[in-house]
């Protein structure tokens, strides 16, 4: 991240500040991603009351809004025409909407089916605002590098980003909600705090787009034409339909990893203080190793690192089954060895997915001729946003399963022993079949380094 510039290529090459700019953004995206994917579950069903069952139904369906949010934000930015360029205006919208209805799913005033109802409804407004904002931001990437060094730059610093605000959403707004005794007022003061975040993390994206006006003035490419046309040639495009498909895979085991360490934490080490270190062994080696995934990738392809990448996390997730058989003197000890491993693939499949959907919309537009990348990213992000609530609501059913007990924040149940081998083997099953399909489905993806440079060349010329 303290590399100096790559050679400025072509017309659009950003500065350093901003790059930084652009990677401040995740601030807001990394804390809608974690923090939820943290918390929600286990705020449903041990503060609100919530049954498993319908908690599961609750963080699922509400994403499924993303099929109809996303394509259309993605395509009304790129067919927008305004003195602030195609992106600026509708990531002003979000700035404004996100970080509101992103506190406002942890101020519910009701217990049980209500909660639900409330929290259900948050959740959709949360995502209106989310899709608003975290559409044209993907974009910029693909419009903004000036080349494959350039983009693959721009990544970096989001995913550097990215590791400092999952460390801090994953350690501290927890700690937040638990503070003073915890329940409703503690997760409403986590709720304030963590919007703040996502507002100044939607500030420093903003910053970042500026040079999108100019991208709309000078190069000027044709409109991707009407909605269902662009998505009929999205689903055409077979190196963004299979790179889809091995991140939402990948996005499912993210999800479930997330769901998973609160009940962990509670159920099988004993405590709930015990989340906030075990997430930062997850999240903490992102600062460390990200920049030798992004050499890694420079010298042997995304592709193979993103192959040795998943199958480190898979042996740091498939290690925690053994946990409830495992002395519970060095039990934690072993849960955070577990998720050091995890911690460290995990930071390749954060980068390296991003990284390769940077390349795959550069090269659609240089094929196509057309601006259509909001509709590709909005896929791309529908995909994200429903995957990760699709492992978090099937983790709810496998809890559900096991006989797992809900509770109010005031009262206190002792889970059968069926509830603890479902909290285990129910994030480690669910991540480790997703891996091994998402491995696959990777074998597919053809395009190389060698050709986005070719037509990258073949676009400056």
């Amino acid at each position: 991240m303290t590399a100096p510039d790559p050679p400025r290529s072509g017309k659009f090459a950003l500065s350093t500040p901003e790059r930084i700019g652009f990677g401040v953004g995740s601030l807001a995206t990394a804390t809608y991603a974690v923090v939820p994917g943290l918390v929600l579950l286990y705020y449903l069903t041990n503060i609100l009351g919530v049954t498993a069952a319908l908690a599961g139904f609750v963080v699922f369906l509400p994403k499924l809004l993303d099929l109809v949010y996303n394509p259309i934000v993605g395509r009304l930015s790129d067919s927008t025409v305004s003195r602030l360029g195609p992106r600026r205006p509708w990531m002003i919208a979000g700035m404004i909407t996100f970080p509101l209805g992103f506190v406002s799913i942890f101020f519910s005033p009701f217990d049980g089916n209500a909660a639900a109802l409330w929290v259900a409804g948050a959740l959709a407004l949360t995502g209106l605002g989310f899709s608003a904002f975290v559409i044209p931001y993907s974009v910029l990437p693909a419009e903004l590098g000036a080349s494959p060094a350039e983009r693959t730059s721009m990544t970096a610093w989001r995913m550097g980003f990215l590791g400092l605000a999952i460390l801090a959403a994953g350690a501290v707004a927890p700690m937040v909600a638990e503070a003073d005794g915890g329940g409703r007022e503690g997760y409403r003061v986590m709720a304030v705090a963590m919007g703040c975040v996502i507002f100044l993390g939607t500030c420093g994206a903003l910053y970042s787009a500026r040079q999108s006006t100019r991208v709309a003035a000078e190069a000027s490419p044709k409109g991707a034409g009407v909605l269902r046309e662009a998505l009929g040639t999205a689903t055409h495009n077979r190196p963004f339909r299979i790179l889809l498909g091995v991140f939402m895979l990948i996005e499912v085991v993210i999800s479930v990893t997330l769901a998973g360490l609160p009940y962990m934490a509670d159920q099988i080490l004993g405590t709930e203080s015990a989340m906030a270190p075990l997430f930062v062994c997850v999240g903490g080696p992102m600062l460390v190793t990200m920049p030798v995934w992004s050499r890694a990738a420079q010298r042997i392809g995304k592709k193979s690192c993103l192959v040795i990448a998943s199958t480190i996390y898979g042996a740091g997730v498939l290690d925690r089954r053994t946990l409830p058989v495992i002395t519970e003197s060095i039990r934690f000890e072993v849960a955070c060895a577990a998720c050091l491993v995890a911690g460290i693939g995990f930071s390749g499949v954060q980068l390296l997915p991003q990284a390769m959907l940077a390349d795959t919309l550069a090269v659609d537009a240089t094929e196509s001729g057309q601006r259509r990348a909001g509709v590709l990213a909005g896929l791309w992000s529908a995909g994200e946003t429903i995957s990760a609530a699709a492992g978090a609501g099937v983790y709810g059913f496998v809890l559900a399963a096991s006989g797992f007990v809900s509770s109010a924040a005031d009262e206190s149940v002792v889970q059968p022993r069926s509830a603890e081998w479902g909290i285990v083997l129910g994030f480690s099953g669910i991540s480790v079949l997703s891996l091994i399909a998402a491995l696959v489905l990777l074998a597919r993806y053809t395009l190389t380094e060698d050709q986005v440079d070719e037509l990258a060349l073949a676009r400056q010329a």
